[in-house]
């Protein structure tokens, strides 16, 4: 996937250069140049991204065009200072930029005390076909028994994101949140626990099979049971949503 979007770049600056037939062997003024007599002085920054939506920790190709007066261009990607918003959104390196945390992000460039227009980029997070729910506002999250769900699958948005940071194996992945599923249901109301604990029995027998019946197994048993404890530490972090837990 990387290798396309390094092609997508080297495609776009070579458009991008082509276009302009005067860019051949053209070095551009500072916007100071003016001082001197020259009336080719720097006028614009033309900032262009490849894709406006880009998956986390994937890449994309950005370029910063210089324009002067004259209509002549020059590639000073290499040269230009990034404003992010947030900050530790990006991370540009030359002509290839890194989305590091999903979110809406805002990119501007700078250059000889110009800057460019702004640039939004949306940074989703996708996992083999499943995009995880953006992260959630803590406050706001713990303020209900159940927390924020967004994408509406029983699991609240800040586990379903710890579940994909900490465990990378699908196996592992598909049998958290089906633990996290069960375990929402059942604290909804603890009075009908008998009725709503066969969503934990069911989380149970899929774990069964990978542990003791499927081989090899990307399980162990031992370090299940760890997991299944941090799960519970992140998903019963409030008062409330422990006592529910407990009354089961």
């Amino acid at each position: 996937m990387k290798i396309t979007f390094l092609f997508i770049h080297i495609l776009m600056t070579s458009m991008l250069l082509a276009y302009d037939h005067s860019m051949k062997d053209a070095t551009l003024p500072s916007k100071k140049a003016h001082k001197n007599g020259d009336t080719a002085t720097l006028q614009s920054l033309v900032l262009n991204v490849t894709e406006s939506a880009v998956n986390k920790d994937h890449i994309t190709a950005v370029i910063l065009l210089a324009k002067d007066k004259e209509g002549r261009s020059l590639d000073v990607t290499d040269r230009a200072i990034w404003h992010i918003t947030p900050p530790k959104a990006l991370k540009i390196e030359g002509h290839t930029l890194t989305a590091l945390k999903d979110g809406n992000v805002t990119l501007q460039a700078e250059y000889e005390g110009l800057r460019s227009d702004p640039v939004t980029l949306t940074i989703y997070w996708e996992v083999d076909g499943h995009r995880l729910p953006p992260e959630p506002d803590p406050k706001i999250n713990n303020a209900t028994l159940l927390g924020i769900d967004v994408n509406h699958n029983g699991i609240q948005d800040d586990v379903e994101r710890w579940i994909y940071e900490k465990y990378d194996h699908p196996i592992k992945r598909g049998i958290l949140m089906q633990n996290a599923r069960a375990y929402n249901k059942v604290i909804v109301d603890p009075s009908r626990a008998k009725e709503t604990m066969k969503y934990a029995d069911k989380s149970l027998s899929c774990e069964f099979y990978w542990i003791y019946i499927k081989k090899p197994t990307p399980l162990n048993k031992y370090d299940h049971y760890n997991h299944i404890k941090k799960l519970k530490r992140q998903q019963f972090n409030t008062v409330d949503r422990l006592n529910r837990y407990h009354k089961i």
